[in-house]
């Protein structure tokens, strides 16, 4: 809907109402995962999960640019809307469900928001994911304005560290069950994201850029299975309990994540650079490895 919108108001309120969509899904997305799959398959579950994200975004990098040669930016959005809707009608038919036991699973709030773990594992997230989103809203028009780049080069080299994440998640989630290890990938991670997304931004080189662009999908994509399957393997654990801490994780991330791209572009508006506000989020994207190493 948000493409008919016949004002600026509306158009906010129908992005809020995406938001309300995307944040049930993802802070339900744990207690779903724990209830279908046995314990050992849960790193690989969330690394598969994760998957998902980047094939739609490089889908859309990939494809966005062609069809707006032969289609308006209107038509692109409904079909976009159309295909999460037909999603949604097929997972309510075809998708599954745990089946309920006797015992009622529950967890306070303010017993989740007192585990020092909930606040960490929301440090850690906040990190990159405030890089990604600054990321993936200005990159291409960074590059535009820093290196010349035309827009769908530009596009291409974005989409290259999502698509590398791809098979990043995957691996994440396979050697997170098999070495029984969580913090040693989520500290790698964090002292690689800074240093990648660093170049990716600033390097005048092109094959720097290409392997910075490397670099920072693995480094994106390398921590996000075991650090959300932590919170499933705390003593105490359970469906009720991940979907309170999903809920104040991603609540208090996005909160705080979700102002970079405005910050990249007040910075912008500033200095006529994306220049200082990249920089900044390529530096904060280093509280993933702070977090990690506090993490059990």
């Amino acid at each position: 809907l948000v493409p008919f919108s016949p004002d600026y108001k509306t158009m906010l309120l129908l992005r809020f109402a995406f938001g309300v969509g995307g944040a049930l899904v993802v802070t339900l997305m744990g207690p779903i995962v724990m209830q279908l799959f046995p314990r050992e398959k849960l790193p690989m579950i969330n690394g598969i999960n994760n998957v998902a994200v980047n094939c739609g975004i490089v889908a859309a990098f990939q494809l966005v640019p062609g069809l707006h040669e032969s289609y308006s930016w209107r038509s692109i959005l409904v079909a976009a809307g159309c295909l999460s809707l037909a999603l949604s009608v097929l997972w309510f038919f075809f998708g599954s469900d745990a089946a309920t036991t006797g015992k009622k699973e529950t967890a306070s709030f303010m017993e989740v928001a007192g585990r020092k773990e909930t606040w960490l594992i929301a440090m850690a997230f906040t990190g990159p994911l405030a890089l990604y989103l600054a990321l993936n809203s200005t990159l291409p028009d960074h590059f535009r304005v820093c290196f010349g780049l035309d827009a769908k080069a530009a596009s291409t080299l974005t989409s290259l560290f999502n698509l590398v994440g791809i098979p990043t998640a995957i691996f994440s989630g396979w050697i997170t069950g098999r070495l029984g290890l969580r913090r040693p990938l989520i500290i790698c991670a964090g002292i690689l994201m800074p240093i990648c997304s660093l170049g990716l931004c600033f390097a005048p080189s092109q094959t720097v850029r290409l392997a910075c662009a490397i670099g920072l999908g693995i480094s994106l994509f390398l921590y996000v299975a075991p650090l959300f399957t932590i919170p499933m393997e705390l003593p105490g654990s359970n469906p009720a309990f991940v979907a309170r801490l999903n809920g104040i994780v991603f609540s208090g991330a996005y909160l705080l994540s979700g102002l970079s791209p405005m910050i990249v572009g007040y910075f912008f508006d500033r200095t006529g650079s994306y220049s200082l506000g990249l920089a900044f989020f390529c530096l904060s994207s280093c509280l993933l490895g702070l977090g990690g190493w506090f993490l059990p």
